[in-house]
């Protein structure tokens, strides 16, 4: 215990001297890779699983359940659950398909997705291992835009810009 109690206040120490200074990228990237864990721990997964909540802004739509699975290099189950809804995408690494149910009226669509979308879900599902480092090799880019408040805490934001023009 005593143990965690120093570690934990070297590291708001740590966080609290990166607030005070300008920072880069990949200062805060290797912060948020070591809170994960090890760096030959997180390049030794294969096998992810995100289980969460969307809460929309509007109060009228109805909140979603999320659940992804994915492994490396290539492959994804993505389940989005709203009301009656249940949307599935699975992602072989070659092809994707997307299933719509409609539990309450005991129907289904199924189609495969287009060249893009599937490019879209193959970048994202090797994305989700590479726990924050941008694609500088498919001209991925990132900056630091400063720290905010998010949940009452400091954070800090790091804005990452893809080739297609997309920002996050």
């Amino acid at each position: 215990m005593r143990n965690f109690l120093l570690s934990f206040l070297s590291l708001s120490i740590f966080l609290s001297e990166l607030q005070s200074k300008a920072v880069s990228p990949e200062e805060v990237i290797s912060l948020a890779r070591a809170t994960l864990g090890e760096e030959a721990a997180l390049d030794g997964l294969v096998t992810l699983k995100f289980i969460g909540r969307l809460e929309p802004a509007d109060p009228k739509v109805p909140a979603a359940e999320l659940k992804i699975l994915a492994r490396k290099p290539n492959s994804m189950r993505l389940e989005l659950t709203m009301d009656d809804m249940i949307e599935t995408t699975i992602f072989n690494g070659r092809r994707a398909t997307i299933i719509r149910s409609y539990i309450d009226a005991d129907t289904s669509q199924m189609r495969d997705l287009s060249k893009p979308e599937q490019d879209r879900v193959l970048y994202s599902t090797r994305q989700f291992f590479s726990f924050y480092y941008p694609d500088i090799g498919n001209g991925e880019e990132v900056s630091y835009e400063g720290t905010r408040k998010h949940r009452g805490k400091s954070s800090h934001v790091l804005k990452y810009k893809y080739p297609s023009g997309l920002e996050t």
